[in-house]
C-alpha cells in the first residue's frame, strides 16, 4: 500500500509502520572498510609484493609472497607451490625488505 509520501507502509497487527525507500544515490551497496591494525600491514604486503616471513606454531616458517588474505586465511606463493595458512595457526610474522 502506498502512502502520499511515496513510502511503503506496512501493517502488523493493526499497528502500521514506515519504511523509507532505498537510496539510489549510493555508489556501493557496502561500505568500504579501511585497515587496521595487523590487516593494515598484511594490505602493504599484497601492494607491494613483497615477501612475507610467516612462523607458524607447527610448521615452522614460511617464506614467500602474499597471494591474498581473508578474515581467516593467508594465501602464500612460495618458490614451490601455494600455501593456505589459517590464522589462528600463525604465531607471528613480518614483511621482509627486498
Amino acid at each position: 500500500m502506498q502512502n502520499q509520501t511515496n513510502r511503503q507502509t506496512l501493517s502488523v497487527s493493526g499497528n502500521t509502520t514506515r519504511r523509507p525507500q532505498s537510496d539510489t544515490s549510493k555508489t556501493s551497496k557496502y561500505k568500504t572498510k579501511t585497515p587496521t591494525g595487523h590487516e593494515k600491514l598484511l594490505k602493504s604486503a599484497l601492494d607491494d609484493k613483497k615477501t612475507i616471513a610467516v612462523n607458524c606454531f607447527h610448521e615452522g616458517t614460511v617464506y614467500g609472497k602474499l597471494i591474498d588474505y581473508d578474515k581467516f586465511t593467508l594465501i602464500i606463493a612460495t618458490s614451490t607451490d601455494l600455501k593456505c595458512i589459517f590464522k589462528h595457526g600463525i604465531e607471528s610474522f613480518y614483511i621482509k625488505e627486498d
